[in-house]
This record gives C-alpha cells, structure tokens and sequence, in this order.
C-alpha cells in the first residue's frame, strides 16, 4: 500500500509543479509584479524575502548576519539585496544608535506573499496533495504503510 500512495502523491505533485511552472500559479496584481519577480530572481532573492515575510509574521526583525548566516551567503550579497529591497519599499530598516541594521518585510512584501500563499494553498487543495498526504499519514499509522508494496 505504501509505494501505491507515494507512487499517487509523487504523480499528483508532478501534475501540479508541471501545471503551476507552465501556467502560473497566480497573477500578482500591478503593484505586487515586480516583488514578484525580484523574490523568483535567484534562490538568495528569494529566501531572503522569506525571511523578511517571516520576520514580519514573527513581529520580531532579522539582522543582515543572521540572514547571511543562515543562506551560507557574503554579508555583501545581504547587503546588496537589503539595499535594493530597501530602495523598492519591501523591506523595512531599522537602524539603532550604533547603526546596526534589522528589517521586516513591508506590508506590500507581505500582503504578495500572502496571496501567494493563498493561491498555493487553493492549488495544492484542488490537487489533493493534502488528501492523499493525509492517506500516507494514517497508512503509517495503522501500520499499513509498506514502502515496497
């Protein structure tokens, strides 16, 4: 039963990363485009803008050395992309009396992350990911989850 419903899970998710790199996910609206396109840039681009939005949902700001700490990355390359994201409106800085940075992502950051993720989620529920995740999960549990059968 197992390799029949991770067999199902991997041709469900391969149907819906194919359909979603082909067609889109969503439509981000005028103003949320060009974050968009920054955060979808380069891998770096776009965890540093995961950090941000997580950084806002947190209410608790990230540093530039936690950030390059954490992506294996310069603190030139953190710097460059606080600086473009900064200048943009995306991120929001904050400098103390010693001029150490910390940031948030904007509310326009924010607000297109979160109809990405609204938009993912739709997609992932009219996939059924979660239902046939759910099928996995409970095979395992009643111990009827054999990966080689």
């Amino acid at each position: 039963m197992g390799k029949r419903l991770d067999i199902a899970y991997a041709s469900a998710l391969a149907d819906f990363e194919f359909e979603h790199a082909t067609t889109g996910l969503w439509s981000p609206s005028e103003g949320e485009k060009p974050v968009r396109a920054y955060a979808m840039s380069t891998p770096n681009r776009r965890l540093f803008c995961l950090m941000a939005c997580r950084a806002s949902f947190a209410n608790s700001p990230t540093t530039p050395s936690a950030v390059a700490q954490s992506l294996r990355i310069s603190r030139n390359a953190v710097d460059t992309m606080m600086r473009e994201c900064e200048e943009a409106d995306w991120i929001e800085v904050n400098r103390d009396k010693n001029l150490y940075r910390s940031f948030i992502a904007s509310k326009v950051m924010v607000d297109t992350y979160v109809k990405y993720a609204i938009a993912f989620s739709d997609a992932t529920d009219a996939a059924d990911l979660a239902g046939i995740s759910a099928a996995r999960r409970y095979a395992k549990r009643l111990g009827l989850y054999n990966p080689n059968s």
